[in-house]
C-alpha cells in the first residue's frame, strides 16, 4: 500500500512539474498595436509641389506661392527646397 501511494505521489509531482513548466515556456505574441500598418509613400513633384501623377500636378493656372514658387496649398508648398 505505501508503495502505491509513493507511486501515486510521484506521478502527481511529475504531472504538476510539467504543467508548471509548459506554462512559464509560452511565449506571447507581440499586441498588435496598429503600429505595423505603413502608409505607401507619395512622390512630390519638385516642379509645382503637387503629388507627382495627379489631375492637379503641373496644371496651368494655380496660384503660385510668394515664397517658394510652388503651387499654393500644395503639399510641397514652402517644403520642398529649391534645387
Amino acid at each position: 500500500m505505501k508503495r502505491v501511494k509513493k507511486t501515486l505521489l510521484v506521478l502527481v509531482l511529475i504531472l504538476a512539474s510539467l504543467m508548471i513548466i509548459s506554462a512559464g515556456c509560452k511565449k506571447e505574441e507581440p499586441a498588435d498595436t496598429g503600429a505595423a500598418v505603413v502608409a505607401e509613400s507619395v512622390e512630390l513633384c519638385a516642379m509645382c509641389g503637387q503629388v507627382k501623377g495627379s489631375e492637379l500636378c503641373c496644371k496651368p493656372g494655380q496660384e503660385k506661392c510668394e515664397k517658394c514658387g510652388l503651387v499654393k496649398g500644395s503639399p510641397g508648398c514652402c517644403k520642398i527646397p529649391k534645387i
